[in-house]
């Protein structure tokens, strides 16, 4: 390992290799050199020293370009980091550097799996940890540092919304997407706490959800996989959701859905009844006539032995000159 930083070094120092290069070979050593046999000797209690120096040796060595390296790529670093127990530096590097580019990963990324002595089925304080980075202000510079001015200005922000990391509508509506999906299959796991659904579903901006059909979806399974939930805990559960914002067939499927609450299912039968009167209204109006204004004629010039005058009432009265009296004879 110790040549191949060496080698990544000098390349690094020469300036002339793209960072995307130079991730590629750090991602393809680690596939080939750490993540083939790191959970073989974490869950068997051999001796990983070689493995978290290996670890720590890539991780140090990641270019600084945002993008360089996929965040599937990352999110795998992450877990490493956490399975081996190396120093905090490197999993604030990590979470940091996941953070800036969340919105491009999938929901497979996302689903680290858990140790072997925890009861769960995927690791999902690595998730959370990533998600409260990203809402809270981080310009206090811990663990190591992004070089690159971009990334330095996207941490500066004080905004306590995921979007604090993603910029434009679009990025967040991405990361509400990606957020939502990953709701969905975590809540597959019978051993997920409610509090840790909960504390990652309100972490989504409110404007970053047009819709709520997703979250209706995870919140469905969840209570699925749940079934002996409290009624307390299934109203904190589908509080989370605004049944406004479901659409038609979303909505089509929560009122026939027997394990949400009587409550929501009134909400949403009468949103729909306001929905469909509104959608009768619209029809309605646009299958009345247009008026269409009656032509006015313009004004001519009128013959001289006939002329045209208004009347106080606006009416047009038709008159001819008088005729001029014969001359009597003497």
């Amino acid at each position: 390992m110790s040549l191949y930083k060496k080698v990544i070094l000098a390349i690094k120092a020469k300036g002339r290799t793209a960072g995307e290069v130079i991730g590629e070979a750090l991602r393809a050593y680690a596939y080939r050199r750490l993540f083939s046999s790191l959970d073989s000797a974490a869950n068997n209690g051999l001796d990983c020293t070689r493995h978290r120096a290996a670890l720590e040796t890539i991780v140090s060595l990641l270019p600084s370009e945002r993008g360089s390296v996929s965040c599937g790529f990352l999110l795998k670093l992450l877990r490493a980091v956490s399975l081996l127990g190396s120093d905090e530096a490197y999993r604030d590097d990590l979470v940091k550097r996941i953070g800036l580019q969340l919105d491009g990963a999938s929901v497979s990324d996302l689903l680290i799996p858990a140790s072997s002595d925890e009861n769960a089925m995927y690791n999902v304080d690595l998730v959370s940890s990533i998600l409260e980075f990203m809402a809270q202000p981080h310009g206090d510079g811990g663990g190591a540092e992004l070089r690159d001015d971009d990334e330095e200005d996207a941490m500066d922000g004080e905004s306590h919304h995921l979007s604090s990391s993603v910029s434009g509508g679009d990025s967040e509506r991405a990361l509400a997407k990606l957020i939502d999906g990953y709701l969905a299959e975590i809540a597959k796991d019978p051993n997920l706490p409610l509090q840790k659904f909960i504390k990652i579903a309100e972490m989504v901006p409110l404007m970053a959800r047009p819709a709520h059909d997703g979250l209706y979806r995870a919140i469905d399974m969840y209570l699925k996989e749940h079934p002996s939930l409290s009624k307390s805990e299934k109203k904190r559960l589908c509080g989370l959701m605004d049944c406004k914002k479901l659409t038609a067939e979303a909505s089509s499927h929560a009122v026939q859905n027997e394990r949400l609450p009587l409550r929501v299912v009134v909400q949403v039968l009468s949103f729909e009844q306001l929905r469909a009167s509104a959608a009768s209204a619209d029809a309605a109006a646009s299958l009345l006539p247009e008026r269409t204004a009656t032509p006015t004629a313009a004004p001519g010039r009128l013959p001289r032995r006939q002329r045209r005058q208004r009347t106080t009432s606006g009416s047009v009265v038709a008159c001819q000159r008088p005729a001029t009296p014969a001359p009597s004879g003497r």
